[in-house]
């Protein structure tokens, strides 16, 4: 999610998915730039 400063954050997703009782651990993360194909957590989740 971009932050009007244009830097991003995860912080609202993660949070939203600790409060519906996800477990942690399964939570993968990626921060990425169009830029840039590589999603290493999407591969771990996979």
């Amino acid at each position: 999610m971009s932050k009007s400063d244009g830097t991003q954050t995860l912080e609202p997703q993660r949070d939203a998915l600790f409060a519906a009782g996800i477990d942690p651990s399964r939570i993968y993360e990626d921060m990425a730039s169009g830029r840039h194909d590589a999603r290493p957590g999407l591969t771990a989740c996979l």
